[in-house]
């Protein structure tokens, strides 16, 4: 059977493509593409979700794809091709390399393991590391620093605690945990600039902790910052409700701005367990608000703990509070 000329025009160049479709390398039948199964297991600290994988061609002709990791470390990548290919294992936004293993996909059987084993690095507070601590521990030498400035400021001997930390960042200056600790410390010593500078330096290496921004905030308040330090607490307190130095620095704060003396003073008593001050403060902003009775009993629970250099300014206020009650009741 003859075709006519129009259906000829028609089907040639489709038989024509079909032919080429057939005989390029390129063209993978669908039948044949493959999936390629993954497993990573940490042996120590982390959690797999906290990484992802990726898979490249060795030949790089395409970019990588990336696949997320379960809870329970699985990953998987569908409809590839066989051939080489590269698959990796990465953390943080920007993907730094973990580990990574070239797979022939197509002859390799089974599933592709990674295991990880990172080192334990010393307990942070609240749980929180940076991304580039859990990738990368610190040196042992570092580590060693660390815990002597802790032991050192759990003890109160503030010089030798500050020369300790330093002396761990000089070994390791991406150890975030020592920038956050020191930078609390100078928070305590009230040494505002060189706390704010070392707690930046946690958050640029990755650490977001509540007692980074907690710390933070209170820096910033000392430096008469309050828009900046009521920011900083915030964050802080989406993270961790009843972080104290977050609370304090939130509360002094919002006397720049707020009237909301319940809310101030509200943060004020969360912080008070943990920060004697708080106290004081709350004393005023109730004498302030004409609430001397609730004054005269912060200040009665300040004096309890309150340093002893600070004793005596503290009991002038009390007794100025006393009289005028006793005034107020005649």
């Amino acid at each position: 059977m003859k075709l006519s000329g129009a259906c000829a025009l028609v089907l040639f160049p489709a038989c024509l493509l079909q032919a080429q479709i057939e005989r390029s390398p390129l063209f993978i039948p669908p039948a044949n593409l493959l999936t390629v199964r993954g497993e990573l297991k940490i042996e120590g600290r982390g959690r797999p979700q906290d990484y992802t994988a990726e898979i490249e061609p060795c030949r790089r002709q395409r970019g990588s794809n990336k696949s997320a990791i379960s809870p329970n470390g699985q990953f998987e990548f569908r409809d590839l091709a066989p051939d080489c290919y590269y698959i990796r294992i990465v953390a943080g936004p920007q993907a730094t390399l973990i580990q990574q293993q070239r797979i022939q996909a197509g002859s390799d059987r089974g599933t592709v393991q990674f295991v990880l084993r990172p080192e334990a690095p010393p307990e942070p507070a609240a749980g929180y590391v940076s991304l580039r601590e859990l990738a990368s521990p610190p040196p042992r030498k570092a580590v060693k620093a660390f815990e002597h400035a802790r032991k050192s400021a759990r003890n109160r001997k503030w010089k030798e605690a500050v020369e300790q930390y330093r002396q761990a960042i000089q070994i390791d200056p991406g150890y975030a945990q020592a920038h956050q600790e020191l930078g609390s410390l100078y928070v305590r010593l009230a040494q505002p600039e060189a706390a704010r500078a070392e707690l930046l330096s946690a958050r640029r290496l990755g650490l977001e902790s509540p007692e980074v921004l907690g710390a933070l905030a209170l820096a910033l308040f000392q430096l008469d910052r309050p828009r900046e330090s009521e920011a900083a607490a915030r964050e802080a307190l989406a993270k961790e409700p009843a972080n104290a130095l977050a609370n304090y620095a939130l509360g002094a704060s919002l006397l720049y701005r707020s009237t909301d003396f319940p809310l101030i003073l509200a943060h004020l008593a969360r912080a008070a367990e943990q920060i004697p001050s708080a106290r004081l403060l709350s004393a005023k902003v109730r004498s302030k608000t004409g609430d001397i009775k609730g004054a005269i009993q912060d200040l009665t629970e300040y004096l309890r703990v309150c340093p002893s250099d600070k004793r005596a300014a503290a009991e002038a206020t009390l007794h100025e509070l006393q009289a005028r009650l006793v005034a107020a009741r005649r």
